[in-house]
């Protein structure tokens, strides 16, 4: 995990049970979420890898797109509602 405040925040993921113990049934990947502000705009940039394309592949089966595009959405409303 890396934390650069304002800058950079970077984890690897994987999918745990209740205790926290890793599934290796599905993949793990590495997340970075990159914050670039210019005056009152926030340009995040998000870049999510694999350690294969077989990895990325099941990644995307499993419905990745989909869920990370209605969390995307969600986001969306709620940045509306703060910004009134």
């Amino acid at each position: 995990m890396k934390i650069l405040p304002e800058e950079l925040f970077s984890a690897k993921v994987a999918f745990t049970d209740e205790n926290g113990t890793v599934n290796n049934d599905f993949p793990e990947g590495m997340w970075e979420n990159a914050f670039k502000g210019t005056g009152d705009v926030t340009t995040v940039t998000v870049t999510k890898t694999f350690d294969s394309l077989e990895d990325l592949e099941q990644n995307i089966a499993m419905g990745f797109k989909e869920g990370f595009t209605v969390g995307l959405n969600q986001l969306d409303e709620l940045l509306l509602t703060l910004n009134k």
